[in-house]
């Protein structure tokens, strides 16, 4: 097959040359890393390993799992007149912004062009959101999108002085800027407002600030794989992996129930799983601390009622030191949409359909199946419990100017995580006993 093999991308860290990509016509066939970096770096994933050849179906899932997702791909693909089949046309083309650390190209001339920085037009940016067909992801003739996920956003630089903008040659995006829908008015101070609860329990997250583009409120967030230097002079990268990469997972199967829970697919679970999530630790550089910062999320998640915590929205930074968690991101009240509300992955055989609350039991699964002590469990919901309790309403009272819809929102939310706190007060504490129950033990 080596005389099929047309195309080749190289694999960049910070202008290191870490490995090169080889593909079969459009798709990708081969992954090598560099002798260089086999004897001075690490391993991009655990099933990207440094010695021996890596498998084409790792390599396929790890550099596919870059793509972005949603619509604004698709508007991307259109602009640029590529097919979703043509793998090396989408990495050589947004793989110089590609998440984390990494870059693709086709030459190392492509990351030693001088740093640029070309401010936002927010007049055009408002035009663009009041429009019924939207169009984000293409400004001045270039695609400004790499982030995985279904959102509105655009990779944006926050420049010290010049304000909002893009970044091109030597900087890269250091914010992401994201935009609610339509079908989701409310989704931007919904997440702005679970940032902060999040902060106030002890989950790591990056700054959010909220902003308004004429009518339109956004947020913007702090991107975790990037970091000015101290001068300004230089965005330092850091290389980092989804939960579908760390997992060896397509995209689409980042939820357990990757075909969804209707009738004849509820049964079909070969996606990404909890207990699958916090056997992760077996990678970590510290297991007990990874392991509770996980405990810690996934209470967090249903005292909120974050459904949507799926494999793509858990990142983790590699290096020779091992893994360890990212801050956590995409933190919602999804119980104020009218989205699809079962969850992302199962307590046991629980996925809380219809927004419906875990009884002590499906808790008691999910403890058991995860290798974890009930009395931690139901000690870290009682802290969470406390924490929330007492600062919600204090967060609400202190609310920076916003519409009376947004103060309307957050109202909402307020009486949902209420209930789900008494729901939830009552049923973590009997962890312990509903694990030592023989249908369990």
């Amino acid at each position: 097959m080596a005389g099929s093999e047309l195309q080749t991308l190289d694999l960049y860290m910070a202008q290191q040359h870490v490995a090169t990509v080889h593909f079969e016509y459009t798709r990708i066939h081969r992954f090598e890393y560099t002798p260089l970096w086999r004897e001075q770096g690490f391993a991009l994933s655990p099933h990207l390993p440094l010695q021996g050849p890596a498998s084409e179906k790792a390599a396929n899932l790890f550099l596919r799992n870059m793509f972005p997702e949603g619509n604004v791909f698709d508007k991307a693909l259109q602009y640029l007149a590529i097919s979703k089949d043509n793998h090396f046309a989408i990495l050589s083309t947004l793989g110089l912004e590609a998440p984390g650390a990494l870059s693709l190209t086709s030459t190392i001339g492509q990351l030693q062009q001088p740093a640029q920085f070309q401010p936002l037009d927010l007049c055009e940016l408002e035009k663009r959101l009041d429009a019924s067909d939207r169009n984000l992801a293409v400004w001045n003739g270039k695609v400004r999108l790499s982030a995985a996920g279904v959102q509105d956003k655009i990779n944006v630089m926050k420049h010290p002085t010049q304000g909002l903008g893009f970044a091109d040659g030597a900087w890269v995006s250091t914010h992401l800027l994201k935009f609610e829908s339509p079908n989701a008015p409310g989704l931007v101070v919904n997440e702005w407002f679970t940032l902060q609860l999040a902060k106030t329990v002890g989950l790591p997250v990056n700054h959010a600030e909220k902003i308004q583009i004429g009518k339109h409120s956004a947020l913007l967030i702090e991107r975790f794989d990037r970091r000015f230097n101290h001068n300004h002079t230089e965005v330092q990268r850091k290389h980092t992996i989804d939960g579908c990469q760390l997992l060896n997972r397509d995209a689409m199967q980042k939820y357990e129930r990757p075909l969804a829970h209707g009738k004849h697919t509820r049964h079909i679970r070969d996606g990404v799983s909890l207990p699958e999530v916090f056997a992760t630790r077996r990678w970590a550089k510290q297991p007990a601390k990874h392991t509770l910062q996980l405990l810690d999320w996934t209470v967090f998640n249903l005292l909120v009622g974050n459904a949507d915590c799926h494999a793509k929205n858990l990142s983790f930074f590699i290096d020779s030191q091992c893994l360890e968690l990212s801050p956590f991101y995409d933190l919602v009240n999804e119980l104020l949409f009218d989205f699809a509300h079962d969850w992302a992955m199962g307590l046991g055989d629980e996925f809380l359909d219809n927004g419906s609350l875990p009884s002590t039991y499906d808790l008691a699964c999910f403890a058991h199946a995860c290798e974890l002590p009930g009395r931690l469990v139901s000690q870290r919901f009682e802290n969470q419990i406390d924490t929330l309790g007492c600062t919600a309403k204090a967060l609400f009272s202190q609310l920076p100017p916003m519409s009376e819809f947004e103060r309307h929102h957050l109202n909402q939310y307020l009486q949902i995580l209420d209930t789900r706190l008494q729901h939830f007060q009552q049923h973590a504490k009997g962890i312990q006993r509903a694990i030592s129950d023989p249908i369990l033990s």
